[in-house]
């Protein structure tokens, strides 16, 4: 810190950083000299600059403005190149931007006055607060104007020792900023390198995942077309083996019996028939909880239309948790004999299907508002091949029934005592 008008002591004690001893002779000097209005403002600024060094509490700003704007007042150059650096020590590390503001206002004063010195130290405090490129401008000239001034003092001294220690003590400091600015552009070099970095491995990382996704789609594509391929293909061999091979066995005791019975004829197509409808709605083997419901209800509102209304109570996906996939399979078969003994017998207008669980037995009731059935009608092969189905379930088939009042049918299931849904 060099300041040419402060008091001899007061400078030594604040370079060796004993500011209170400074503070205590600034102090001592405000309260006693007011020759001028610039001796003030040169005292109220070392003032303010000391103290604050000591007293955390203390707000120098103030002081140090009213300085300032005195030596504005009255052109002081000297005292502006002061005041502003004062402004600039207090700011630094505090106020970036105010920090450079009064640097840049320190070195257009300081080569105002044309002091080697106080650019040099302006200089000195540009290179801390400036970005990369503006610090190399300003080392340069730090350089440059340190280079003169060691030279001008080379000459004027005689001392050799005095002049090698002067010497060696600049070269360190040179080295020092001259490191300082090197790290920075290091810093900032690596910073740019990790921003490309992690760019890159951003964009790397969206690129592979839209090749997988892609990947995976063109994957679940040909799986869902093969899963297609291989169900129509078990549908054809059986419509093969079971209608086609019937019905050329009724084609070849047509073409060899000059008489036959129309009632047996008769049954053989209805079995071919019944078992068509089996082929029909088999259910797939990769049934989900979530698909037997819309099964259920895509295969039951099948039968609904205009003369037709099906009314679906309780299809919902917990009643289904604890029913075994055969079950579920089995069932719709039954709820498709039931609908189709429905429309060909009953000339109902209403069906009811309502569905609930009690005491682990799935319970199903039929109703319909139809003609009923007669007992000649109950042992019928559909409702038959009903009975037998749900014997085999060791389950219930109760009817309710009587001549034009419809029919009333309990479908009775016991539900495995595992609470792990079946899936």
């Amino acid at each position: 810190m060099s300041d040419r008008v402060l008091p001899k002591k007061a400078v030594t004690l604040f370079a060796a950083n004993n500011f209170k001893g400074a503070y205590l002779i600034h102090k001592k000097n405000l309260d006693v000299e007011h020759k001028n209005d610039n001796d003030y403002a040169r005292i109220l600024s070392n003032y303010a600059n000391t103290r604050w060094r000591i007293d955390n509490k203390y707000n120098p700003l103030p002081d140090l403005h009213k300085a300032l704007n005195i030596r504005l007042k009255s052109s002081d150059n000297y005292g502006l190149n002061s005041s502003y650096a004062h402004l600039f020590d207090y700011h630094y590390g505090r106020n970036a931007d105010s920090a450079k503001m009064y640097a840049l206002k320190s070195f257009a004063s300081a080569n105002k006055i044309d002091v080697s010195a106080d650019r040099i130290n302006a200089a000195e405090k540009l290179i801390k607060v400036s970005d990369a490129d503006s610090s190399k401008y300003y080392f340069q000239v730090y350089k440059h104007l340190d280079d003169s001034v060691r030279s001008a003092r080379l000459k004027a001294r005689n001392q050799y020792a005095l002049i090698r220690y002067e010497s060696e003590k600049n070269k360190i400091h040179n080295l020092k900023l001259q490191k300082d600015v090197l790290d920075r552009d290091l810093r900032i070099s690596e910073e740019r390198i990790l921003m490309v970095i992690v760019f890159g491995g951003v964009l790397s990382g969206l690129i592979y995942y839209i090749l997988w996704a892609r990947k995976r789609k063109q994957r679940m594509t040909m799986e869902l077309e093969n899963k297609v391929k291989e169900i129509q293909l078990t549908t054809s061999k059986k419509v093969h083996d079971v209608v086609a091979n019937g019905i050329y066995r009724v084609m070849t005791e047509l073409e060899y019996k000059d008489d036959y019975d129309k009632q047996d004829l008769l049954d053989k197509l209805e079995v071919m028939y019944e078992k068509s409808r089996d082929i029909s709605y088999e259910p797939s083997k990769d049934m989900s909880l979530s698909t037997f419901v819309s099964d259920v209800s895509t295969l039951l509102g099948s039968f609904s239309n205009e003369k037709v209304r099906i009314i679906i109570v309780g299809n919902d996906p917990h009643i289904w948790n604890r029913v075994p996939k055969k079950a579920k399979d089995d069932l719709l078969i039954i709820f498709q004999e039931l609908l189709v003994n429905m429309r060909k017998h009953s000339l109902a207008d209403e069906v009811i299907f309502r569905f609930e669980e009690t005491d682990n037995y799935l319970n199903i009731f039929y109703q319909d508002n139809g003609v009923g059935l007669s007992s000649i009608k109950k042992e019928g092969n559909g409702l038959r091949n009903t009975g037998t189905r749900m014997e085999r379930l060791n389950g219930k088939f109760n009817f309710g029934s009587e001549d034009g009042k419809g029919l009333k049918i309990e479908i009775i299931l016991p539900l495995p005592q595992n609470k792990a849904p079946y899936v």
